[in-house]
C-alpha cells in the first residue's frame, strides 16, 4: 500500500500544506469534483480540500454558525 495523502509522524494533527507533509485525523469520507478531492476529517472535526494539481491541501473555511469544535485562527470547525 502507498500513502500519497499526509504522514504518519509525531506532530499536530491538524496541518495543511502539500500532499506528503499535510496531516488528517479520523478521515472518515472523500467526494471528488474534478480535480479537488474534500475528506471529511473527523477527529479535526473539519472539512479538507485537496487540489489534485498543485498538490495542496487546504482546511475549508465553511460560514455559518458552528456546532462543537468552534472557531480558530479563521477556520470554522463543525460537527457533523
Amino acid at each position: 500500500m502507498t500513502s500519497w495523502l499526509g504522514t504518519s509522524t509525531e506532530g499536530p494533527l491538524l496541518k495543511d500544506g502539500k500532499l506528503d507533509q499535510a496531516r488528517f485525523n479520523e478521515p472518515s469520507g472523500l467526494w471528488v469534483d474534478g480535480k479537488k478531492m474534500y475528506v471529511a476529517d473527523a477527529s479535526n472535526n473539519c472539512v479538507r480540500e485537496v487540489d489534485m494539481d498543485s498538490g495542496e491541501v487546504k482546511t475549508m473555511e465553511l460560514k455559518g454558525v458552528p456546532r462543537g469544535g468552534g472557531c480558530y485562527g479563521g477556520v470554522c470547525k463543525f460537527e457533523f
